[in-house]
């Protein structure tokens, strides 16, 4: 189980990383128009995804199971930092994408 948890984190601290990645060029004025933070800061979250994706095979056996709780992490953290940095609300349709997800982990987590 705590392959699970550290598969978990690794694809969520990603994921944060990739988030402030492409959306600070909305918020951080020094990052509108510069590209180097990107590029100086990218190689943090291939390494915690390539670390996730490793556990995961490791863990489940399968391709698709990394590739699946990769992507339904990465659902619940796009809508709160998004909801909670730059102030978009949870749509209707974003809230079943984000219960879809949610149910997509369940699966591979739990089954």
């Amino acid at each position: 189980m705590s392959k699970v948890f550290l598969v978990l984190l690794y694809f969520a601290i990603g994921h944060t990383i990739v988030w402030w990645q492409l959306h600070g060029q909305f918020f951080l004025p020094s990052w509108k128009d510069n590209i180097w933070p990107i590029i100086i800061t990218s190689p943090l979250p291939t390494i915690f995804f390539w670390k996730a994706t490793k556990l995961a095979v490791e863990t489940y056996n399968l391709y698709w199971a990394g590739r699946l709780i990769g992507f339904s992490v990465g659902i619940p953290i796009f809508a709160f930092l998004t909801l909670t940095v730059l102030g978009e609300a949870v749509t209707s349709k974003t809230l079943v994408c984000f219960i879809l997800a949610c149910a997509i982990l369940f699966i591979q987590i739990v089954l």
